[in-house]
């Protein structure tokens, strides 16, 4: 937990007198933590994802839309490397670009990476 949510937390123990529910209840209501223990708010990723979207000249609606297209898929995993970079955890990255589940931003950064490699070493296969 970040420094501040332990504050948080602290604050609303002592409020509470001592109900651990209540406690952990505050920090969540405050968007301090996640649901699977994120320590930053979703608003933020989507302002970092705003910025290099920006940056690379990429729609952000057409990076949260479902489409698959191979164009599509390529910007959306630039984005999802930019953001992890940037420190994002991949649950929070997942979730704040339509509601993906973090394996699939695993997957396609994973997938990215063995191509090319494959490019590197001339195997066609992948």
């Amino acid at each position: 937990m970040k420094a501040y949510a332990l504050d948080v937390f602290r604050a609303a123990w002592m409020r509470s007198d001592g109900d651990l529910a209540a406690a952990v209840e505050a920090v969540y209501l405050a968007g301090l933590v996640g649901s699977r223990g994120t320590t930053r708010r979703r608003s933020e990723v989507e302002e970092a994802m705003r910025e290099v979207c920006e940056r690379l000249g990429f729609d952000l609606a057409e990076i949260k839309s479902p489409d698959r297209s191979r164009v599509v898929t390529a910007r959306r995993v630039r984005v999802w490397e930019a953001l992890r970079a940037r420190g994002f955890s991949y649950p929070l990255i997942g979730a704040a670009t339509g509601d993906r589940c973090h394996t699939s931003v695993l997957t396609a950064i994973r997938r990215k990476g063995e191509r090319a490699s494959a490019d590197d070493t001339g195997d066609i296969s992948k």
